[in-house]
Protein backbone atom coordinates (compact mmCIF):
# COMPACT_ATOMS: atom_id res chain seq x y z
CA UNK A 1 0.00 0.00 0.00
CA UNK A 2 1.42 3.47 -1.09
CA UNK A 3 2.27 5.73 2.28
CA UNK A 4 0.24 8.45 1.22
CA UNK A 5 0.20 9.90 4.27
CA UNK A 6 3.49 10.12 4.89
CA UNK A 7 4.54 12.07 1.51
CA UNK A 8 5.31 15.20 3.11
CA UNK A 9 8.07 13.47 5.56
CA UNK A 10 6.60 16.80 7.87
CA UNK A 11 8.00 18.98 5.31
CA UNK A 12 4.87 20.03 3.22
CA UNK A 13 5.27 23.34 3.12
CA UNK A 14 2.85 25.94 4.60
CA UNK A 15 -0.59 26.37 2.96
CA UNK A 16 -1.39 30.22 2.44
CA UNK A 17 -5.40 29.47 2.33
CA UNK A 18 -7.45 29.15 5.01
CA UNK A 19 -9.00 26.60 4.02
CA UNK A 20 -7.28 23.87 1.97
CA UNK A 21 -9.55 21.87 0.71
CA UNK A 22 -11.37 24.42 -0.95
CA UNK A 23 -9.56 23.92 -4.31
CA UNK A 24 -12.03 26.37 -6.16
CA UNK A 25 -10.76 29.89 -3.59
CA UNK A 26 -6.77 28.34 -4.16
CA UNK A 27 -7.80 28.29 -7.83
CA UNK A 28 -8.93 32.32 -8.24
CA UNK A 29 -6.07 33.13 -5.76
CA UNK A 30 -3.90 31.27 -8.06
CA UNK A 31 -5.06 33.37 -10.89
CA UNK A 32 -4.57 36.50 -9.80
CA UNK A 33 -1.05 35.75 -9.80
CA UNK A 34 0.63 36.26 -13.33
CA UNK A 35 2.37 32.85 -12.83
CA UNK A 36 -0.12 30.20 -10.78
CA UNK A 37 2.35 28.45 -8.77
CA UNK A 38 3.64 28.10 -5.42
CA UNK A 39 5.65 25.62 -3.48
CA UNK A 40 2.48 24.06 -2.28
CA UNK A 41 1.16 23.93 -5.42
CA UNK A 42 4.12 21.82 -6.02
CA UNK A 43 3.23 19.98 -3.43
CA UNK A 44 -0.11 19.38 -4.13
CA UNK A 45 0.82 18.02 -7.67
CA UNK A 46 3.92 15.51 -6.63
CA UNK A 47 1.19 13.68 -3.79
CA UNK A 48 -1.17 13.46 -6.71
CA UNK A 49 2.23 11.60 -8.37
CA UNK A 50 3.23 9.76 -6.15
CA UNK A 51 -0.32 8.10 -5.09
CA UNK A 52 0.40 5.70 -7.84
CA UNK A 53 3.52 4.33 -6.30
CA UNK A 54 2.11 0.69 -4.36
CA UNK A 55 5.53 0.37 -2.24
CA UNK A 56 5.42 2.31 1.30
CA UNK A 57 8.02 4.79 1.08
CA UNK A 58 9.13 8.08 2.99
CA UNK A 59 10.07 11.97 1.34
CA UNK A 60 11.26 14.66 3.02
CA UNK A 61 13.95 17.40 2.91
CA UNK A 62 17.67 16.26 4.12
CA UNK A 63 19.25 19.28 5.26
CA UNK A 64 23.08 19.33 4.13
CA UNK A 65 25.98 21.27 5.98
CA UNK A 66 26.03 24.40 3.41
CA UNK A 67 22.25 24.99 4.65
CA UNK A 68 21.04 23.93 1.51
CA UNK A 69 17.61 21.20 1.74
CA UNK A 70 17.33 18.38 -1.06
CA UNK A 71 13.84 17.02 -1.31
CA UNK A 72 14.83 13.04 -0.86
CA UNK A 73 12.00 9.88 -1.67
CA UNK A 74 13.63 6.96 0.54
CA UNK A 75 12.36 3.26 0.39
CA UNK A 76 13.41 0.48 2.46
CA UNK A 77 16.40 2.03 4.09
CA UNK A 78 16.24 -0.74 6.58
CA UNK A 79 17.21 -3.25 4.04
CA UNK A 80 20.87 -2.16 4.67
CA UNK A 81 22.80 -5.74 3.33
CA UNK A 82 21.94 -4.47 -0.27
CA UNK A 83 23.70 -1.77 -2.28
CA UNK A 84 21.35 1.11 -2.36
CA UNK A 85 20.02 2.44 -5.61
CA UNK A 86 20.30 6.30 -6.12
CA UNK A 87 18.55 7.64 -8.65
CA UNK A 88 19.41 11.24 -10.02
CA UNK A 89 16.49 13.21 -12.53
CA UNK A 90 17.09 15.11 -15.53
CA UNK A 91 16.32 19.00 -16.65
CA UNK A 92 13.32 20.20 -15.34
CA UNK A 93 12.29 17.08 -13.48
CA UNK A 94 11.62 15.94 -9.93
CA UNK A 95 11.23 12.47 -7.91
CA UNK A 96 8.05 12.33 -9.63
CA UNK A 97 9.03 11.02 -12.81
CA UNK A 98 10.37 8.04 -11.62
CA UNK A 99 6.62 6.98 -10.44
CA UNK A 100 6.71 3.92 -12.66
CA UNK A 101 10.14 2.73 -11.65
CA UNK A 102 9.65 3.24 -7.93
CA UNK A 103 8.09 -0.24 -7.18
CA UNK A 104 10.35 -2.44 -8.81
CA UNK A 105 13.59 -0.68 -8.40
CA UNK A 106 13.15 -0.84 -4.59
CA UNK A 107 11.75 -4.23 -4.47
CA UNK A 108 14.88 -5.76 -3.25
CA UNK A 109 17.18 -3.17 -2.00
CA UNK A 110 17.10 0.19 -0.37
CA UNK A 111 16.05 3.03 -3.19
CA UNK A 112 16.96 6.95 -2.68
CA UNK A 113 15.97 9.42 -5.54
CA UNK A 114 16.44 13.76 -4.91
CA UNK A 115 15.54 16.38 -6.69
CA UNK A 116 18.56 18.16 -7.99
CA UNK A 117 19.68 20.88 -6.56
CA UNK A 118 17.91 24.00 -8.30
CA UNK A 119 15.05 22.10 -9.44
CA UNK A 120 11.66 20.39 -7.77
CA UNK A 121 11.03 20.69 -4.29
CA UNK A 122 15.02 21.10 -3.54
CA UNK A 123 16.65 24.90 -2.61
CA UNK A 124 17.06 27.32 -5.47
CA UNK A 125 19.81 28.64 -4.36
CA UNK A 126 22.29 31.20 -6.68
CA UNK A 127 24.89 28.93 -9.15
CA UNK A 128 28.37 30.12 -10.61
CA UNK A 129 28.36 31.72 -13.77
CA UNK A 130 31.32 29.56 -14.61
CA UNK A 131 30.52 26.05 -15.90
CA UNK A 132 33.34 24.13 -14.25
CA UNK A 133 31.76 25.56 -10.51
CA UNK A 134 28.57 25.19 -11.66
CA UNK A 135 28.67 21.44 -12.22
CA UNK A 136 31.16 21.34 -9.28
CA UNK A 137 28.46 22.72 -6.90
CA UNK A 138 25.92 19.91 -8.11
CA UNK A 139 28.25 17.84 -7.73
CA UNK A 140 29.31 18.62 -4.56
CA UNK A 141 25.40 19.34 -3.52
CA UNK A 142 24.74 14.97 -4.04
CA UNK A 143 28.03 14.24 -2.00
CA UNK A 144 26.86 16.71 0.45
CA UNK A 145 23.66 14.65 0.66
CA UNK A 146 25.21 11.53 0.64
CA UNK A 147 27.38 12.46 3.90
CA UNK A 148 23.53 14.04 5.44
CA UNK A 149 21.71 10.82 4.46
CA UNK A 150 24.96 8.61 6.01
CA UNK A 151 25.64 6.15 2.62
CA UNK A 152 28.76 4.75 2.03
CA UNK A 153 28.70 3.41 -1.37
CA UNK A 154 25.63 2.73 -4.02
CA UNK A 155 24.67 2.48 -7.41
CA UNK A 156 24.38 5.79 -9.11
CA UNK A 157 22.11 5.91 -12.17
CA UNK A 158 20.96 9.06 -13.80
CA UNK A 159 19.18 10.70 -17.17
CA UNK A 160 20.12 12.96 -19.22
CA UNK A 161 21.75 15.74 -17.31
CA UNK A 162 21.45 13.92 -13.83
CA UNK A 163 23.57 10.94 -16.07
CA UNK A 164 25.94 13.58 -16.79
CA UNK A 165 26.34 14.75 -13.11
CA UNK A 166 26.56 11.13 -12.00
CA UNK A 167 29.92 10.53 -14.02
CA UNK A 168 31.47 13.84 -12.87
CA UNK A 169 30.30 12.70 -9.29
CA UNK A 170 31.42 9.47 -10.03
CA UNK A 171 34.99 11.04 -10.93
CA UNK A 172 35.44 13.27 -8.12
CA UNK A 173 34.51 11.05 -5.58
CA UNK A 174 35.13 7.08 -6.97
CA UNK A 175 35.20 5.65 -3.47
CA UNK A 176 31.58 5.92 -2.84
CA UNK A 177 30.23 4.50 -6.30
CA UNK A 178 29.99 0.78 -7.07
CA UNK A 179 28.35 1.36 -10.63
CA UNK A 180 27.54 4.22 -13.03
CA UNK A 181 24.07 3.86 -14.74
CA UNK A 182 23.62 6.51 -17.59
CA UNK A 183 20.43 6.84 -19.00
CA UNK A 184 20.07 8.53 -22.25
CA UNK A 185 22.58 11.09 -21.19
CA UNK A 186 23.34 14.97 -22.07
CA UNK A 187 26.74 16.27 -22.46
CA UNK A 188 28.77 13.47 -23.48
CA UNK A 189 29.42 14.36 -27.30
CA UNK A 190 31.31 17.76 -28.47
CA UNK A 191 30.22 20.48 -30.56
CA UNK A 192 30.72 19.19 -34.01
CA UNK A 193 32.64 22.15 -36.55
CA UNK A 194 30.33 25.05 -36.69
CA UNK A 195 30.51 24.17 -41.12
CA UNK A 196 28.61 21.33 -39.76
CA UNK A 197 26.66 22.79 -37.54
CA UNK A 198 25.22 25.15 -39.96
CA UNK A 199 24.29 22.46 -42.22
CA UNK A 200 22.19 20.96 -39.88
CA UNK A 201 20.68 23.95 -38.47
CA UNK A 202 17.87 25.82 -40.34
CA UNK A 203 18.62 29.82 -40.80
CA UNK A 204 15.20 30.69 -39.15
CA UNK A 205 16.02 28.62 -36.48
CA UNK A 206 19.65 29.95 -35.94
CA UNK A 207 17.83 33.40 -36.17
CA UNK A 208 15.58 32.50 -33.31
CA UNK A 209 18.24 30.91 -31.19
CA UNK A 210 20.16 34.36 -31.24
CA UNK A 211 17.24 35.99 -30.46
CA UNK A 212 16.46 33.86 -27.37
CA UNK A 213 19.94 33.09 -26.09
CA UNK A 214 20.19 35.80 -23.08
CA UNK A 215 16.87 33.92 -21.94
CA UNK A 216 16.52 30.93 -19.44
CA UNK A 217 15.55 27.97 -21.27
CA UNK A 218 12.27 27.68 -19.56
CA UNK A 219 11.65 31.35 -19.30
CA UNK A 220 8.72 31.30 -21.74
CA UNK A 221 7.02 28.76 -19.59
CA UNK A 222 6.95 31.89 -16.53
CA UNK A 223 6.06 34.57 -19.44
CA UNK A 224 2.66 32.87 -20.22
CA UNK A 225 1.63 33.24 -16.80
CA UNK A 226 -1.84 32.07 -16.56
CA UNK A 227 -1.16 30.14 -20.14
CA UNK A 228 1.69 28.19 -18.82
CA UNK A 229 0.04 24.80 -17.89
CA UNK A 230 -1.91 24.65 -21.78
CA UNK A 231 1.84 25.20 -23.36
CA UNK A 232 3.32 21.97 -21.37
CA UNK A 233 0.54 20.20 -22.78
CA UNK A 234 0.37 21.80 -26.35
CA UNK A 235 3.88 21.29 -27.11
CA UNK A 236 4.90 18.23 -25.15
CA UNK A 237 1.71 16.11 -25.90
CA UNK A 238 3.97 12.89 -25.79
CA UNK A 239 3.92 13.12 -22.10
CA UNK A 240 0.51 11.80 -21.53
CA UNK A 241 1.68 8.63 -23.45
CA UNK A 242 4.93 8.10 -21.55
CA UNK A 243 2.86 8.40 -18.71
CA UNK A 244 0.01 6.49 -19.32
CA UNK A 245 -1.12 5.63 -15.54
CA UNK A 246 -2.28 9.00 -15.70
CA UNK A 247 -5.62 9.87 -17.63
CA UNK A 248 -5.77 13.49 -16.35
CA UNK A 249 -3.54 16.61 -16.25
CA UNK A 250 -1.72 15.07 -13.05
CA UNK A 251 1.97 14.83 -15.22
CA UNK A 252 1.41 17.96 -16.97
CA UNK A 253 0.60 20.06 -13.95
CA UNK A 254 3.44 18.54 -12.15
CA UNK A 255 5.98 19.07 -14.65
CA UNK A 256 4.84 22.73 -14.97
CA UNK A 257 5.25 23.62 -11.32
CA UNK A 258 8.23 21.92 -11.17
CA UNK A 259 9.72 24.32 -13.76
CA UNK A 260 7.50 27.78 -13.43
CA UNK A 261 9.36 27.96 -9.87
CA UNK A 262 12.35 30.27 -9.71
CA UNK A 263 14.94 29.51 -11.72
CA UNK A 264 18.00 28.45 -10.36
CA UNK A 265 19.12 24.40 -11.56
CA UNK A 266 17.89 25.71 -15.01
CA UNK A 267 20.31 29.17 -15.13
CA UNK A 268 22.41 26.53 -14.00
CA UNK A 269 22.14 24.46 -16.96
CA UNK A 270 22.72 27.35 -19.27
CA UNK A 271 25.66 28.37 -17.92
CA UNK A 272 26.96 24.36 -18.45
CA UNK A 273 26.02 24.21 -22.14
CA UNK A 274 26.46 26.04 -25.54
CA UNK A 275 23.56 27.07 -28.56
CA UNK A 276 22.13 24.13 -29.50
CA UNK A 277 22.63 21.85 -26.37
CA UNK A 278 25.53 20.90 -26.55
CA UNK A 279 28.24 20.68 -23.14
CA UNK A 280 30.52 23.44 -22.83
CA UNK A 281 32.95 20.51 -20.95
CA UNK A 282 31.84 17.46 -22.98
CA UNK A 283 32.18 14.33 -20.62
CA UNK A 284 33.26 11.89 -23.40
CA UNK A 285 36.99 14.31 -23.29
CA UNK A 286 37.22 13.05 -19.52
CA UNK A 287 35.41 9.62 -19.12
CA UNK A 288 38.83 8.24 -19.28
CA UNK A 289 39.52 9.91 -15.87
CA UNK A 290 37.29 7.86 -14.16
CA UNK A 291 38.18 5.19 -11.64
CA UNK A 292 38.70 2.02 -14.38
CA UNK A 293 37.50 -0.38 -11.61
CA UNK A 294 33.73 1.25 -12.02
CA UNK A 295 31.72 -0.15 -14.68
CA UNK A 296 29.53 1.55 -16.29
CA UNK A 297 26.12 0.99 -18.26
CA UNK A 298 24.48 2.61 -20.78
CA UNK A 299 20.76 2.41 -21.64
CA UNK A 300 19.39 4.90 -24.88
CA UNK A 301 16.44 5.16 -26.44
CA UNK A 302 16.31 4.02 -30.19
CA UNK A 303 14.39 6.90 -31.07
CA UNK A 304 16.29 9.73 -28.61
CA UNK A 305 17.52 12.46 -30.01
CA UNK A 306 20.98 11.78 -27.85
CA UNK A 307 23.87 10.39 -29.73
CA UNK A 308 24.27 6.61 -28.97
CA UNK A 309 27.64 6.26 -30.16
CA UNK A 310 28.78 7.94 -27.05
CA UNK A 311 28.38 4.51 -25.32
CA UNK A 312 30.69 3.02 -27.88
CA UNK A 313 33.28 5.40 -28.03
CA UNK A 314 33.06 5.40 -23.86
CA UNK A 315 33.81 1.52 -24.18
CA UNK A 316 36.32 1.93 -26.19
CA UNK A 317 38.14 4.65 -23.97
CA UNK A 318 37.87 2.40 -21.25
CA UNK A 319 38.54 -0.65 -22.89
CA UNK A 320 39.88 -1.93 -19.94
CA UNK A 321 37.13 -1.48 -18.12
CA UNK A 322 33.48 -3.21 -17.82
CA UNK A 323 30.86 -0.98 -19.98
CA UNK A 324 27.84 -2.29 -21.72
CA UNK A 325 25.70 -0.63 -23.90
CA UNK A 326 21.63 -0.94 -24.23
CA UNK A 327 19.72 -0.01 -27.10
CA UNK A 328 15.78 -0.08 -26.00
CA UNK A 329 13.55 -0.25 -29.16
CA UNK A 330 11.03 2.11 -30.01
CA UNK A 331 11.85 4.57 -26.83
CA UNK A 332 12.56 7.96 -26.90
CA UNK A 333 14.79 10.21 -24.32
CA UNK A 334 12.55 9.13 -21.48
CA UNK A 335 13.31 5.64 -21.95
CA UNK A 336 12.81 4.76 -18.36
CA UNK A 337 8.87 6.13 -18.79
CA UNK A 338 8.25 4.74 -22.27
CA UNK A 339 9.34 1.32 -22.18
CA UNK A 340 9.48 0.86 -18.25
CA UNK A 341 9.30 -2.68 -18.97
CA UNK A 342 12.11 -3.29 -20.96
CA UNK A 343 13.93 -0.65 -18.36
CA UNK A 344 13.13 -2.52 -15.54
CA UNK A 345 14.70 -5.89 -17.30
CA UNK A 346 18.63 -4.26 -17.70
CA UNK A 347 18.26 -2.85 -14.52
CA UNK A 348 17.08 -6.03 -12.66
CA UNK A 349 19.77 -8.03 -14.52
CA UNK A 350 22.93 -5.58 -13.87
CA UNK A 351 22.01 -5.37 -10.22
CA UNK A 352 21.86 -9.23 -10.04
CA UNK A 353 24.44 -9.53 -12.27
CA UNK A 354 27.15 -7.50 -10.70
CA UNK A 355 26.53 -4.96 -7.81
CA UNK A 356 26.02 -7.75 -5.00
CA UNK A 357 28.79 -10.21 -5.49
CA UNK A 358 32.47 -9.55 -4.84
CA UNK A 359 33.08 -7.15 -7.19
CA UNK A 360 36.16 -6.42 -9.16
CA UNK A 361 35.65 -3.30 -7.89
CA UNK A 362 37.06 -4.78 -4.37
CA UNK A 363 39.52 -6.44 -6.09
CA UNK A 364 42.72 -5.92 -3.79
CA UNK A 365 45.91 -4.61 -5.73
CA UNK A 366 49.32 -3.94 -3.54
CA UNK A 367 50.04 -0.94 -5.71
CA UNK A 368 46.54 1.22 -5.88
CA UNK A 369 47.72 3.35 -8.78
CA UNK A 370 46.07 2.95 -12.24
CA UNK A 371 46.35 5.24 -15.54
CA UNK A 372 42.78 6.51 -14.67
CA UNK A 373 43.58 7.45 -11.72
CA UNK A 374 46.55 9.61 -12.48
CA UNK A 375 44.34 11.06 -14.96
CA UNK A 376 41.52 12.10 -12.32
CA UNK A 377 44.20 13.71 -10.10
CA UNK A 378 45.35 15.68 -12.83
CA UNK A 379 42.41 16.64 -13.85
CA UNK A 380 41.16 18.07 -10.37
CA UNK A 381 44.73 19.71 -10.34
CA UNK A 382 44.10 21.50 -13.55
CA UNK A 383 39.78 22.05 -13.38
CA UNK A 384 40.41 25.28 -11.47
CA UNK A 385 42.83 27.44 -13.91
CA UNK A 386 41.83 30.15 -15.28
CA UNK A 387 43.50 29.69 -18.44
CA UNK A 388 42.18 27.85 -20.96
CA UNK A 389 43.70 24.71 -22.38
CA UNK A 390 43.49 21.32 -24.12
CA UNK A 391 45.32 17.93 -23.46
CA UNK A 392 46.26 15.47 -26.59
CA UNK A 393 48.83 12.82 -26.48
CA UNK A 394 51.34 13.54 -28.91
CA UNK A 395 52.93 10.97 -31.44
CA UNK A 396 56.64 10.46 -32.30
CA UNK A 397 58.43 8.37 -34.25
CA UNK A 398 60.62 6.35 -32.17
CA UNK A 399 58.90 3.27 -30.36
CA UNK A 400 55.62 4.47 -31.58
CA UNK A 401 55.30 6.51 -28.54
CA UNK A 402 53.28 9.33 -27.24
CA UNK A 403 53.65 12.40 -25.05
CA UNK A 404 51.09 13.76 -22.93
CA UNK A 405 51.00 17.51 -23.68
CA UNK A 406 48.47 20.03 -22.59
CA UNK A 407 48.52 23.51 -24.18
CA UNK A 408 47.83 26.63 -22.60
CA UNK A 409 46.05 29.50 -24.74
CA UNK A 410 47.02 33.46 -24.87
CA UNK A 411 45.61 36.00 -26.63
CA UNK A 412 49.12 36.56 -28.15
CA UNK A 413 49.67 33.55 -29.96
CA UNK A 414 51.98 34.87 -32.33
CA UNK A 415 54.89 35.60 -29.58
CA UNK A 416 57.69 32.66 -28.98
CA UNK A 417 55.37 29.95 -26.75
CA UNK A 418 57.26 28.71 -23.23
CA UNK A 419 57.86 24.80 -23.34
CA UNK A 420 58.12 23.83 -19.73
CA UNK A 421 59.52 20.71 -19.25
CA UNK A 422 59.60 18.82 -15.77
CA UNK A 423 61.76 17.14 -13.26
CA UNK A 424 62.08 13.82 -11.88
CA UNK A 425 59.41 11.90 -10.94
CA UNK A 426 56.69 14.59 -11.95
CA UNK A 427 54.25 15.87 -14.33
CA UNK A 428 52.82 18.61 -15.88
CA UNK A 429 50.50 18.97 -13.03
CA UNK A 430 53.09 20.69 -10.52
CA UNK A 431 53.50 23.64 -13.27
CA UNK A 432 50.05 24.47 -12.02
CA UNK A 433 50.93 27.23 -9.67
CA UNK A 434 52.60 28.77 -12.84
CA UNK A 435 50.43 28.57 -15.44
CA UNK A 436 48.16 31.02 -15.69
CA UNK A 437 50.37 34.24 -14.91
CA UNK A 438 52.61 32.57 -17.81
CA UNK A 439 49.88 32.76 -19.96
CA UNK A 440 49.16 36.35 -20.18
CA UNK A 441 52.64 36.74 -21.96
CA UNK A 442 52.71 34.52 -24.79
CA UNK A 443 51.28 30.84 -25.51
CA UNK A 444 52.66 27.82 -23.27
CA UNK A 445 53.32 23.62 -23.64
CA UNK A 446 53.58 21.52 -20.80
CA UNK A 447 54.21 17.79 -21.83
CA UNK A 448 55.01 14.46 -19.44
CA UNK A 449 58.69 13.36 -20.34
CA UNK A 450 58.77 10.16 -22.22
CA UNK A 451 58.84 7.41 -19.25
CA UNK A 452 56.80 9.66 -17.01
CA UNK A 453 53.36 10.89 -16.14
CA UNK A 454 50.89 10.34 -18.53
CA UNK A 455 53.25 9.07 -21.60
CA UNK A 456 54.51 6.10 -23.01
CA UNK A 457 56.61 4.08 -20.76
CA UNK A 458 59.44 2.39 -23.18
CA UNK A 459 62.05 0.65 -22.60
CA UNK A 460 65.14 2.90 -22.61
CA UNK A 461 68.67 1.39 -23.62
CA UNK A 462 71.58 0.92 -20.13
CA UNK A 463 73.89 2.80 -22.19
CA UNK A 464 73.82 6.70 -20.79
CA UNK A 465 74.35 8.47 -23.65
CA UNK A 466 71.82 6.05 -25.90
CA UNK A 467 69.12 7.41 -22.73
CA UNK A 468 69.74 10.77 -23.10
CA UNK A 469 70.03 10.58 -26.37
CA UNK A 470 66.36 9.22 -26.71
CA UNK A 471 65.32 12.06 -24.24
CA UNK A 472 66.44 14.43 -26.22
CA UNK A 473 65.13 13.16 -29.53
CA UNK A 474 61.67 12.52 -28.45
CA UNK A 475 61.77 16.10 -27.43
CA UNK A 476 62.20 17.24 -30.97
CA UNK A 477 60.11 14.20 -32.78
CA UNK A 478 57.23 16.56 -30.20
CA UNK A 479 58.33 19.70 -31.84
CA UNK A 480 57.72 18.88 -35.25
CA UNK A 481 54.62 17.19 -34.75
CA UNK A 482 53.28 20.05 -33.11
CA UNK A 483 55.00 22.62 -36.08
CA UNK A 484 56.48 24.76 -33.60
CA UNK A 485 59.39 26.80 -34.79
CA UNK A 486 61.52 28.62 -31.91
CA UNK A 487 61.02 27.56 -28.02
CA UNK A 488 61.39 29.72 -24.86
CA UNK A 489 62.69 26.51 -23.01
CA UNK A 490 62.27 26.26 -19.30
CA UNK A 491 63.44 23.13 -17.21
CA UNK A 492 63.19 22.39 -14.13
CA UNK A 493 65.99 19.79 -12.47
CA UNK A 494 66.50 16.81 -15.22
CA UNK A 495 64.20 18.84 -17.23
CA UNK A 496 66.75 21.39 -16.96
CA UNK A 497 69.52 18.96 -17.50
CA UNK A 498 67.19 17.40 -20.93
CA UNK A 499 66.31 20.91 -21.89
CA UNK A 500 70.33 22.40 -22.08
CA UNK A 501 71.23 18.83 -23.89
CA UNK A 502 68.56 19.60 -26.26
CA UNK A 503 69.96 23.36 -26.81
CA UNK A 504 72.99 22.00 -27.56
CA UNK A 505 72.12 19.27 -30.36
CA UNK A 506 69.34 21.81 -31.88
CA UNK A 507 70.89 25.55 -31.12
CA UNK A 508 68.13 26.96 -33.96
CA UNK A 509 64.92 25.84 -32.18
CA UNK A 510 65.48 27.80 -28.88
CA UNK A 511 64.88 31.25 -28.32
CA UNK A 512 65.90 31.33 -24.92
CA UNK A 513 66.73 28.58 -21.97
CA UNK A 514 65.68 29.26 -18.25
CA UNK A 515 66.96 26.48 -15.92
CA UNK A 516 65.05 26.22 -12.57
CA UNK A 517 67.06 24.38 -9.64
CA UNK A 518 68.74 22.18 -12.95
CA UNK A 519 70.19 18.80 -12.03
CA UNK A 520 73.33 16.86 -13.68
CA UNK A 521 75.49 19.98 -14.01
CA UNK A 522 78.27 19.57 -11.14
CA UNK A 523 81.01 16.80 -11.60
CA UNK A 524 81.26 14.21 -9.00
CA UNK A 525 83.28 15.34 -5.96
CA UNK A 526 86.20 13.03 -5.45
CA UNK A 527 85.61 12.78 -1.54
CA UNK A 528 81.95 12.61 -2.15
CA UNK A 529 80.74 9.16 -0.50
CA UNK A 530 83.01 9.83 2.20
CA UNK A 531 80.43 12.22 3.44
CA UNK A 532 77.61 9.84 3.41
CA UNK A 533 76.86 8.31 6.51
CA UNK A 534 77.81 4.59 5.99
CA UNK A 535 74.73 3.15 6.91
CA UNK A 536 72.55 5.09 4.27
CA UNK A 537 75.36 4.18 1.52
CA UNK A 538 74.52 0.39 2.33
CA UNK A 539 71.04 0.73 2.33
CA UNK A 540 71.45 2.83 -0.80
CA UNK A 541 73.45 -0.01 -2.44
CA UNK A 542 70.73 -2.61 -1.20
CA UNK A 543 68.12 -0.55 -2.79
CA UNK A 544 69.39 0.08 -5.95
CA UNK A 545 71.16 -3.69 -6.67
CA UNK A 546 67.76 -5.01 -5.96
CA UNK A 547 65.28 -3.05 -7.65
CA UNK A 548 67.81 -0.72 -9.45
CA UNK A 549 65.40 2.38 -9.18
CA UNK A 550 65.15 5.02 -6.75
CA UNK A 551 61.89 5.47 -6.53
CA UNK A 552 61.07 1.15 -5.82
CA UNK A 553 60.68 1.55 -1.92
CA UNK A 554 57.32 3.86 -3.07
CA UNK A 555 55.92 0.97 -5.02
CA UNK A 556 57.13 -1.63 -2.49
CA UNK A 557 54.81 0.20 -0.06
CA UNK A 558 51.99 -0.83 -1.98
CA UNK A 559 48.90 1.08 -0.17
CA UNK A 560 51.12 2.85 2.43
CA UNK A 561 52.75 4.16 -0.75
CA UNK A 562 51.31 7.63 -0.01
CA UNK A 563 52.61 7.90 3.08
CA UNK A 564 56.29 8.13 1.43
CA UNK A 565 55.04 10.97 -0.20
CA UNK A 566 53.37 12.90 1.88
Amino acid sequence: MAASDDVTGGDAPTSPVINSEDDSWWSFRSWLKWCPTSEFDLYKAEKKVLKHVKTKFETKHINTVDGQRIWTLIVNSDKSSKVPLVFVHGFGGGIGLWVQNIDKMSSSRPFYAFDLLGFGRSSRPSFPTDSWQAEDQFVDSIENWRKAINLDRFILAGHSLGAFLACSYSIKYPERVRHVVCIDPWGFPEKPQESEMERRVPMWARAVGSLLKPFNLLAGLRAAGPLGPRLVRRFRPDFQNKFSIFEDDTIYNYIYHCNAQTPSGEIAFKQMQIPWGWAKNPMIKRIRALQSDIPMTFIYGSRSYMNSSMGQSTKYIRNNSQVDVHIVQGAGHHVYAEKPDEFHYIMLKLLKDSCDQSRQYCRFKWIPTSASLLEAAETRIFRYLKAKYEGRFVPISRNQSKLWTVMFHSRYSTRTPFVFVHGFGAGVGLWALNIDSACKQRPLYAFDLLGFGRSSRPTFPKNPAAVEDQFVYSIERWREELKLDKMILVGHSFGGYLVSSYALKYPDRVKKLVLVDPWGFPEKPSNFESRIPLIVRIIANIVLSTTGTMLAVLRAAGPYGNYFVF
